[in-house]
């Protein structure tokens, strides 16, 4: 660690005939989130790839987007927390702590990327480009991460809860309804088995249409009693349908059956599981 060498001066990023290049386009892809940068170089510099700065003549560290990466890090940190502790006020630290986990995961975030093609905007070196570093899932986390961190110190905390919303939104039903299962299949047979000691079973009741166009509608049912149905273009799809909406069926008052959850009117028939 090296505290007293002189920091580098971004300043210079604006000298090089790329940020004249891409700003426009960057500021145009900003505004298509409606983010409204005062400053562009931080918008540059959060798409700076480190092999763009290693390849320049003048090539100076700390110019790359990495340290936006670790501000942005700790802003979703902070963001998805308080997002957590105040939707789900029922939950434990720990399960906060493994909903935030699953939230702001690697996975996740190249994802999130991808849904704003951060990719094409990606400005890499040479040899990023022969590797097609723009494809790769860690890099496009890594440009997610520096991108809320330029949001963060040009537009404030507040335009980053906007900005994230489209995504904390539908995660944080999703982890409401199904809990930290990845389906709503494996959350459905989690919670039964856990109530009721026995699986969901599915059934086919319909099949109708032809070729492309076939469908098939499933049942699902816990002890006799039918819980959800789901319709797809296969037994297998439209079972995830069926469990999809017995899960919305026990999502009762947005407490999720996983997490301390109060009673509801289906409690006659299937307890949820303890939490304590």
């Amino acid at each position: 660690m090296t505290l007293g060498r002189t920091a580098p001066n971004p300043e210079v990023l604006r000298r090089h005939p790329a940020y004249a290049e891409r700003v426009p386009s960057l500021l145009a892809f900003a505004a298509a989130q409606d983010l409204h940068f005062n400053e562009p170089l931080l918008l540059f510099q959060a798409f700076v790839n480190r092999g763009f700065v290693n390849e320049l003549v003048w090539a100076i560290p700390l110019l790359d987007n990495e340290r936006l990466e670790y501000l942005g890090d700790a802003v979703l940190t902070k963001v998805v927390s308080e997002r957590l502790y105040r939707d789900f006020p029922q939950c434990r630290e720990g399960e906060l702590t493994q909903m935030r986990a699953q939230l702001i995961r690697g996975a996740s975030l190249s994802s999130w990327a991808k849904d704003l093609d951060l990719g094409s905007h990606l400005i890499v070196g040479k040899s990023g480009k022969q590797t097609n570093v723009q494809d790769n899932r860690k890099v496009l986390a890594n440009t997610f991460e520096a991108l809320v961190g330029a949001i963060q110190l040009d537009q404030g905390e507040a335009t980053v809860v906007r900005f994230m919303e489209r995504w904390l939104a539908p995660a944080v039903i999703s982890l409401a309804t199904y809990g930290l299962t990845r389906d709503a299949k494996s959350a459905l047979q989690e919670l039964v088995q856990a109530t009721r000691q026995v699986r969901p079973h599915y059934d086919r009741i319909m099949a109708y249409g032809s070729g492309s166009d076939r469908k098939s509608v499933v049942q699902v049912s816990v002890q006799d009693k039918v819980v959800g149905i789901g319709r797809g273009s296969s037994m297998q799809k439209a079972s995830f349908k069926a469990a999809e909406a017995a899960m919305a069926l026990l999502w009762i008052r947005r407490m999720p059956p996983w997490c301390g959850a109060r009673n509801g009117r289906l409690r006659r028939w299937l307890p949820w599981p303890s939490m304590n």
